[in-house]
């Protein structure tokens, strides 16, 4: 099974990379595991063909944007920096009306938000933030205390640990832009299970305690990749790995591959 990171360019659709990539390299299928909208630019996890099933590993990891917003009035840099302090750690967001989402409030985590230059009425900002934080609407909010804000150019530089430095451009895309996922999911918790269970699993039954090998240690509801030999599928734990010295049902079976 395998991945590639794609650097995807203004103008087109995310949907559209996926495409792209699929008609590039043969694959039957191809997705994404978080969209950017047609005007940002920047990193793309897209996995292929089984690979599509592990998309879940990677749904819920933190982004990282670099981009500029446009203040509609002057304003004092001092003033936007006591702004911007305010929307870090926990906030409420309503998604925006142009959103795949229900449009109630929700809470969300931004772990910084710098601002790393001003020109005129732009100011070039990163920010870190919670897998499902609208940026626009971020920066929206942070306008409102000061006259209004835009966002003018967005670009994703970060997924978890996965860096657009180490992607491919759209034009370059071939064969050695793909990564193995085994190689993919160091931040995933493991388990391993008996060889002589393998039937049982691939067949839908939850995991039992005994039927593990070696794991690592995992809280109750966390996804879990479960390997024998390779990477076979993925879990949901239905207790703490504290429990698995008891012969019960420890994991439920999400998605085989």
């Amino acid at each position: 099974m395998f991945l590639l990171l794609v650097d995807k360019p203004k103008g087109i659709t995310s949907r559209q990379v996926c495409e792209i990539v699929k008609n590039k390299l043969n694959a039957k299928k191809a997705g994404h595991s978080g969209t950017l909208d047609s005007n940002a630019t920047g990193l793309l996890i897209v996995c292929l063909d089984k690979a599509v099933k592990a998309m879940p590993f990677f749904e819920n990891l933190d982004k990282t944007y670099v981009g500029i917003m446009h203040m509609h009035k002057d304003f004092e840099l001092d003033a936007l920096e006591k702004i911007t302090s305010k929307f870090v750690g926990e906030i409420i967001q309503k998604p925006p009306v142009k959103s795949r989402v229900k449009r109630v409030e929700r809470k969300r985590t931004i772990h910084y938000f710098k601002i790393l230059e001003r020109n005129g009425k732009d100011v070039r900002f990163e920010t870190k933030v919670q897998a499902g934080t609208y940026i626009r609407k971020l920066v929206d909010d942070i306008g409102k205390f000061l006259g209004g804000a835009h966002l003018k150019e967005l670009r994703r530089i970060r997924i978890g640990d996965f860096d657009v430095e180490n992607s491919c451009i759209i034009e370059k895309i071939n064969k050695g832009c793909l990564i193995e996922m085994e190689k993919s999911i160091q931040h995933v918790k493991k388990v391993y299970v008996k060889n002589e269970f393998l039937p049982k699993i691939i067949n839908g039954s939850p995991i039992f305690s005994d039927w593990i090998s070696k794991t690592d240690d995992f809280e109750k509801g966390e996804k879990l990749a479960i390997f024998s030999s390779k990477l076979i599928g993925i879990g949901v734990a239905l207790v703490s790995s504290k429990e698995t010295n008891k012969n019960i049902k420890i994991i439920k079976t999400d998605r085989i591959f």
